[in-house]
Formats: structure tokens, C-alpha cells, sequence
């Protein structure tokens, strides 16, 4: 492998099974997730979120409303920096070979450093709203990008920042916007 290549992402789904418009994955922290057949846990496709929303990976841990309504959330990072994207999946399929068509980001929040944006493994939802606690474990940007130059591993990119006090977001389902 050379070094001036990025590592592929894994897609070994061994985090969670979710739901989405009537259909079983399986499901890690990256943005690959594998459709099953929930009677045999045969595979029947790989799907990758990026070629549907502009995120890099999305959490294992989906919310639902009543209607079959998925949320998630859904780090993206660029030139720019890092957000937090609040994701949102239809509960229905249009056609029987849909997987994540229809998603979209809803509400995209900027971190306090858009360089280092903490690490997290899930949120909170209500009927109206999704909580968001930016928290000071952080994962520094730089260090990922440069692992597979240095053979560093992620865990190594993570830090504690005790000067960060832990943030709640508070995004408004309905407007698709952050509460201040």
C-alpha cells in the first residue's frame, strides 16, 4: 500500500442492525452499511450514504418518528472544516430497488473547532427536536489525514480537551434549523 494513498473505510457492519424504509442493514460508523434479508442475514447490497448525501460517514444509531421516519447524523469534512449533519430518510420507498434515495441533510452544525469536531456515537430525539451534545473528546483532523503517513492509528487522533465545556444543540426538525 502506498502511503500517499487514504485507507479504504471499512465496511465491516458489526455495530448495529437499523431500519430504513422497511428494509433490515447492518451497520458500523463509516459510511457503509450492508441490506440484508432479515429471514437468512444474507446480504443482498452494499450501500455507501456518500453516493446519496454529502457526508463522510454516518452514525450506527438511527431515531425514528411514529410514521417510519428515520434521523440520523453524519460528519463531513472539507477545505472548510468539519459539521455535524442531521440526516433524514423517508419512510417509504417510491420503488422496491430503492435504499437511501430521498435523504438529505436537514440541519448541518458548525463545531467550536471546525479542525478538531468531537467524537460521538449517538443523539437524542423528541417529536419536534434533535439533541446534540458536541462533547471535548475530540478527533483531530490532521492527524487522520496524515495516519497513513506516519502509521498511526485513529485512536491516536483522539483527545481529551478539558477547556471545552460539553455544548447542546438543539435542531429543529420542522424548520431544519439550530435553536440558539
Amino acid at each position: 500500500m502506498s502511503r500517499f494513498k487514504m485507507p479504504a473505510s471499512t465496511d465491516n457492519a458489526i455495530v448495529s442492525y437499523v431500519r430504513y424504509k422497511g428494509d433490515y442493514y447492518v451497520s458500523t460508523e463509516t459510511n457503509f452499511m450492508h441490506r440484508i434479508d432479515p429471514k437468512t442475514l444474507k446480504t443482498l447490497d452494499k450501500v455507501d450514504w456518500t453516493k446519496f448525501i454529502a457526508v463522510n460517514g454516518a452514525i450506527a444509531h438511527p431515531h425514528y418518528d411514529p410514521d417510519g421516519t428515520a434521523y440520523n447524523m453524519g460528519n463531513s469534512y472539507g477545505k472548510h472544516g468539519s459539521a455535524y449533519n442531521i440526516i433524514r430518510v423517508p419512510p417509504q420507498k417510491l420503488d422496491s430497488c430503492e435504499t437511501l434515495e430521498g435523504a438529505q441533510v436537514i440541519c448541518s452544525i458548525t463545531p467550536v473547532d471546525k479542525k478538531r469536531p468531537s467524537y460521538y456515537h449517538s443523539f437524542g430525539m423528541t417529536e419536534n427536536y434533535v439533541v446534540f451534545i458536541e462533547q471535548p473528546a475530540k478527533i483531530d483532523l490532521m492527524k487522520i489525514l496524515i495516519a497513513p503517513l506516519t502509521g498511526k492509528v485513529f485512536s491516536e487522533a483522539m483527545s481529551w480537551a478539558p477547556e471545552q465545556n460539553s455544548i447542546f444543540h438543539i435542531a429543529n426538525k420542522r424548520t431544519r434549523s439550530e435553536e440558539h
